[in-house]
């Protein structure tokens, strides 16, 4: 896939509207207060539902002018309480979950999708992603955060490993596309943290 031109975006969306999104509900607070492992229990103060890469820049550029913890949040599968914050705030990707772009060469996913939303995408034209976990009800920014195994790791890496391209979200609030090619640097310190967007080739049955 020919990569895109480098960029970086400045914050687009003002502190006030992401403090009106600060879900304090108490029952909705326990309930992120808590992952797959089932022994850790942090409850944060609130909960931000993301649907934009730039709701994802605005809340992180908040969190680090208020000095509050912050903590990303997919499906929960942790097992360590990664994706919980006492006292925090939780980031819900949930609301990025769309399959952005499908090539012969790749599929762009945003951080909130389901590996199962990824296979049956690239399964209906042929195409299969390189490596899935062996849980596909976990998120693509979840497993990428771990680097990512599976039955075919043995042979073919990580998930990690099979990356083009990111868009990130840095701890200034800047949002930048990388790529092996484009911020390379940046490109090695996040593949296995925190991404937006992942752009990975699909590969065919063979």
């Amino acid at each position: 896939m020919a990569a895109k031109s480098p960029h970086y975006r400045g914050l687009m969306i003002k502190s006030d509207e992401i403090e009106a999104k600060i879900l304090r509900d108490e029952s909705i607070c326990r309930a992120v207060g808590q992952d797959y492992g089932g022994y850790l229990h942090h409850v944060p103060q609130g909960v931000i539902r993301v649907t934009s890469v730039e709701e994802v820049a605005a809340a992180v550029s908040y969190a680090a002018r208020n000095g509050v913890p912050l903590a990303a949040r997919g499906s929960a599968h942790s097992t360590h309480g990664q994706s919980q914050t006492d006292g925090g705030l939780v980031l819900d990707l949930r609301g990025l979950a769309r399959v952005v772009e499908l090539t012969q060469e790749s599929i762009t996913v945003q951080a909130g999708a389901r590996w199962r939303e990824v296979a049956h995408a690239s399964l209906n034209v042929g195409r299969t992603f390189p490596v899935f976990t062996d849980y596909l009800g976990a998120t693509v920014g979840g497993t990428l955060s771990v680097g990512g195994v599976g039955s075919r790791t043995w042979q073919l890496g990580a998930q990690t490993d099979h990356v083009c391209e990111l868009e990130v979200v840095t701890a200034a609030g800047d949002i930048v596309d990388c790529s092996p090619d484009q911020h390379p640097e940046l490109f090695d310190a996040v593949r296995c943290g925190l991404v937006s967007s992942p752009s990975s080739p699909a590969h065919a049955f063979g």
